[in-house]
């Protein structure tokens, strides 16, 4: 009598799946302020005071001057007043050498920001210029989407090649910033988490 020969059975193993566990990422107040800076400074306040071709003049010595000589000057400066950083009223396009050379050349931005904006908004900026309140972090979110609205709305109005400047542009930059969304007061990082901390 032949008996077969008792062959164990082998088992495949599987292969060993690990839980991948995503950690959620917050924003830093910076990286908002960042995002902030890239629509309203670099892209809304260009559009805004320059013409369909991107020609401006500067506020303090009505130079003519192209887009890329421009630098984005602050009536009350930067540094003293954080709520008036944002401001639109208070920001307007100068050239480098009245803006660094001349410390923002005051004397000649003044008379012409009072004929843009009145009288009026310009000494409530005088008279707080000392405030030393903070924009809260939903303030600069909200802000980030309001001229992120304008700056679409404002594109059409240029020339067809200044128009593909800004989409080059903005589709260059866009990697480093990010969507904004609203979800339970939630902010969802697009391409940036490398550089976030937790």
């Amino acid at each position: 009598m032949q008996y077969k020969k008792h062959t164990p059975k082998t088992t495949k193993k599987k292969p060993s799946q690990k839980k991948i566990t995503i950690k959620k990422k917050k924003l830093t107040k910076t990286k908002i302020k960042e995002c902030l800076r890239f629509w309203f400074g670099k892209l809304y306040i260009r559009l805004r005071d320059t013409d369909k071709d991107w020609y401006w003049y500067c506020i303090s010595s009505w130079k003519k001057l192209y887009w890329t000589e421009w630098q984005w000057g602050h009536y009350i400066p930067n540094g003293s007043c954080k709520i008036h950083t944002r401001n639109e009223d208070n920001v307007h396009l100068q050239s480098m050498q009245d803006n660094v050379l001349k410390n923002g050349n005051i004397l000649w931005y003044r008379p012409e920001l009072i004929d843009k904006i009145g009288i009026a908004k310009v000494e409530y900026f005088e008279s707080t210029k000392n405030d030393t309140k903070q924009r809260k972090e939903w303030e600069y979110l909200e802000l980030i989407n309001k001229y992120k609205q304008k700056v679409y709305d404002m594109i059409p109005i240029k020339s067809p090649k200044v128009q593909q400047e800004i989409h080059e542009y903005i589709k260059k930059n866009d990697k480093k910033m990010w969507s904004v969304m609203y979800a339970d007061q939630e902010i969802i990082p697009k391409d940036i988490t490398k550089d976030i901390k937790n």
